[in-house]
């Protein structure tokens, strides 16, 4: 699970701990029954989330049906995805270290990543 990073399951822990020292059991049953809860209903969760995960993986297409020169046909889907996204990357590239033009450098390059980005996720939504 990836909870071992967060502060307030530390901060319980170390209460249960404390609740030890101080031989206070009643509170540290308490603790341990809410932790050992809080791990089982994390776990459950996050085994209810692989299986969508590898549900929504079963249903993406490998390939896409595409309008080339009038005619339908058949790509992957890596292909369609990839190509745009290799042709930005490559244009930005040529537009910050100025092979053909003038560099425009890393600031504007950044901006319009952004202003695409932006409009990509206004026009999907």
């Amino acid at each position: 699970m990836g909870y071992s990073g967060e502060p307030i399951p530390w901060m319980i822990e170390a209460t249960a701990f404390l609740s030890v020292v101080i031989q206070r059991w009643e509170d540290f049953a308490i603790i341990f029954t809410l932790l050992i809860l809080n791990a089982v209903v994390g776990f459950w969760q996050e085994h209810k989330a692989d299986n969508a995960i590898a549900l929504l993986k079963k249903r993406i297409a490998p390939k896409a049906r595409v309008l080339r020169d009038s005619a339908w046909r058949e790509i992957s889907a890596k292909t369609l995805f990839l190509t745009p996204e290799s042709t930005q990357v490559v244009g930005t590239l040529i537009a910050v270290y100025g092979v053909f033009m003038t560099p425009i450098g890393w600031e504007l390059a950044g901006f319009v990543w952004g202003y695409a980005l932006l409009s990509f996720i206004i026009t999907t939504s």
